[in-house]
């Protein structure tokens, strides 16, 4: 389809503005669209060149570092996928009737490999996961309390890793069918974080901590009475049965709630709960754990080897309940679903008549851009 009324040249960046030239305004045929404005949404702070040397730059790096892992370890296939994540990049830059460019590009499209080991797809699932979590919240805080809770056991060794993380689920599913549980907890979302000792001075060196951090949802009327009620030492003693360990003695359990103690009446109120709630997002299992560039290679290979065995078909992320309910009716997509979209986060592109698109490709260690175009919305065309 032809394009009408196409600048003839590229818009110029002059400074944190991006403006195109007299000559190069979009045609304002259509009025309706033309008259929209959008909101420009500039941050001194922000610079395509620091987003690519701050955040996907150690990424990829540290991903191409794993591919090299796991070329040693006989996986040819994956090694060639995670060493391939995020070299493209696309970033969309809305452009307004006015020919006035957002400086704050969004990324548009990029090829992520969506290995669960990957550090850049981890990372963008985890800002996918605290977006998603985010629209949940306002809904639930409508009719629930929230509280979070940490589930820990005693450190295990590499060899005895994949047993610990057999036996630690086999306690979830136990803990959650407990009656008291089914009474008071409504819903739960649950992340399964994996850290490793590195302290070569520790006497638990090397050694690896499965844990569980958990959103519980709650009535309202939590606390009100022992019945509507858990104590720190009650979950406590339920986690140590559902486990089979009474030497485990620690839980953390704190009620989260927005800074003044107030009933939620306003949207201010629910947003500074659902800040706090989303911040329990970030737990992951982070790659500085597993890429240790300090251990011998053989080690590393072994390391991953038993990471990956004893992950294998697990849900790091996992909904329940009333969380779950609300989850799936917003339309959420599951983070670890082979088809999630990592590109796209929370962030939409509504407004302008046309996009800049800039484009970038990982060599000689680092992005290099390499060529932008103009991309005209359809109802401009």
């Amino acid at each position: 389809m032809k394009q009408k009324n196409k600048p003839s040249t590229s818009p110029k960046v002059n400074g944190s503005n991006v403006v195109l030239n007299s000559s190069d305004k979009l045609s304002k045929t259509n009025n309706n669209i033309c008259n929209t404005k959008c909101q420009v949404k500039n941050s001194p702070t922000y610079s395509e060149e620091s987003e690519l040397k701050e955040k996907f730059t150690p990424k990829h790096k540290k991903s191409i570092y794993l591919s090299d892992i796991y070329f040693r370890i006989g996986k040819e296939k994956k090694s060639s996928r995670v060493c391939e994540c995020g070299s493209y990049l696309e970033f969309a830059h809305e452009v307004d009737s006015d020919g006035c460019i957002d400086e704050h590009g969004k990324l548009h499209k990029a090829y992520f490999c969506r290995d669960r080991f990957c550090p850049m797809c981890s990372w963008r699932r985890s800002l996918k996961l605290f977006a998603n979590v985010s629209q949940c919240i306002p809904q639930i805080t409508k009719n629930y309390k929230c509280l979070f809770l940490t589930l820990t056991v005693p450190n295990c060794t590499e060899e005895d890793f994949q047993k610990t993380i057999d036996r630690l689920m086999a306690a979830w599913s136990k803990m959650t069918h407990n009656r008291k549980w089914k009474q008071v907890i409504k819903g739960f979302f649950r992340v399964l974080e994996v850290t490793r000792n590195k302290d070569k001075n520790s006497k638990s060196y090397k050694t690896l901590h499965p844990h569980f951090h958990i959103i519980l949802v709650v009535p309202q009327s939590y606390g009100k009475n022992k019945d509507c009620y858990f104590t720190r030492d009650e979950f406590l003693k339920l986690w140590q049965d559902s486990y089979g360990d009474d030497s485990i003695t620690q839980v953390d359990i704190r009620v989260l709630k927005p800074k003044d103690t107030k009933e939620i009446t306003d949207s201010s109120e629910v947003l500074k709960l659902e800040s706090a709630i989303s911040e329990t997002c970030k737990y992951t299992l982070k790659d500085s754990d597993f890429l240790d560039e300090s251990l011998p290679e053989e080690e590393q290979d072994n390391l991953l080897s038993i990471l990956a065995t004893g992950l294998h078909h697990r849900r790091l992320a996992h909904f329940g309940g009333v969380f779950k309910e609300i989850y799936n009716s917003l339309g959420l997509e599951d983070v670890e679903d082979e088809n999630c979209d990592l590109t796209h986060i929370d962030e939409t592109i509504n407004s302008g008549v046309a996009l800049l698109i800039t484009r970038y490709r990982w060599g000689m260690g680092c992005y290099n851009f390499f060529n932008k175009s103009i991309e005209y919305k359809k109802e401009v065309i």
